[in-house]
């Protein structure tokens, strides 16, 4: 192989060949072109391998892992491992990026110092519903973004850091790992900018439907990304301006349980997130909401 790239990308997939490709095409937009692509397959039973392929691409690497592991802890795993790069990010298989993405995240990371970066998504639900993910801190000042957003030092922590098993965590698989970034001590970095446009597979019914908004989207990438970015944001402030509306009308009953629900939430998560018996708790929570975030995308399991 060659000289090692600067950054490694991490494609984790699993039966969705048409949707990754678009999201393949979203790298080869990229204006950052020192690179190389690992896409892994978990356990994949279509043609994903011939769509990577068939970029003719030397830098787009295929791997399938021998079978499914209900979530892409192991893909990303398989990907860090093979990385040769001075960083790592990450794209999920119906996601998109901007063209800027890639070198706006390099040189922050290189500016700021920090192990681990993320720039803000474009998150659109049906029907065309635009919210933006920014910096983002949940109980413990963890912070909480999705993979597809993050880059970080190939290094970082001394590679002790995986990707868990979230049905043995409790926790969704890039919240777990962002939470044993930030245990570990490892700086982490926010960038304001747009990087992605990210599309639920949940909402979108990813694995039954066939009809799904990606092209339009990498189309836009192609001929305007600045102007696309600039709509998104907007669509997003008009959105936000009408939830804060209708925020003001709750009743101070209704604001004072959302709040007591967060903080208990916060605080039961603070409290027993290592202890045995919340650690059950957790992951039969998980189990029971992802089997049916599963049956939403069309998935089996």
């Amino acid at each position: 192989m060659s000289l090692a790239p600067a950054v490694s990308i991490v494609v984790t997939t699993y039966n969705r060949a048409a949707l990754l490709g678009i999201a393949l095409q979203s790298i080869l937009l990229q204006d950052f072109t020192d690179y190389e692509v690992w896409v892994v397959g978990d356990g994949c039973s279509d043609d994903s391998g011939a769509v990577v392929q068939a970029l003719g691409d030397p830098r787009f690497h295929w791997i399938n892992l021998e079978h499914n592991h209900r979530s892409p802890h192991a893909a990303q795993n398989e990907g860090w491992r093979r990385a040769r790069g001075e960083f790592v990010a990450h794209l999920c298989h119906d996601d998109l990026w901007f063209p800027w993405h890639l070198s706006r995240l390099v040189a922050h990371l290189r500016a700021s110092g920090a192990d681990l970066a993320y720039d803000m998504a474009a998150e659109i639900d049906p029907p065309q519903v635009v919210v933006c993910l920014g910096e983002q801190v949940s109980f413990e000042h963890a912070v909480i973004a999705h993979m597809t957003n993050m880059m970080h030092r190939r290094a970082m922590a001394n590679g002790q850091i995986l990707w868990r098993d979230p049905y043995e965590t409790g926790w969704a698989v890039n919240a777990h790992f962002l939470l044993s970034v930030q245990r570990a001590g490892c700086r982490i970095a926010f960038l304001e900018q747009l990087g992605s446009i990210n599309f639920g597979s949940g909402t979108w019914n990813a694995y039954a439907a066939t009809n799904f908004p990606q092209p339009r989207y990498l189309a836009r990438l192609r001929e305007d990304p600045h102007g696309l970015a600039m709509e998104l944001l907007v669509a997003n402030a008009a959105r936000a301006s009408r939830e804060r509306d209708e925020d003001r009308y709750l009743t101070l009953g209704a604001a004072l349980r959302r709040v007591a629900r967060r903080w208990a939430w916060r605080a039961f998560n603070a409290w027993g997130a290592e202890r045995t018996p919340a650690l059950q708790l957790r992951r039969w929570q998980f189990a029971r909401q992802r089997k049916r975030y599963n049956r939403q995308r069309g998935l089996p399991f």
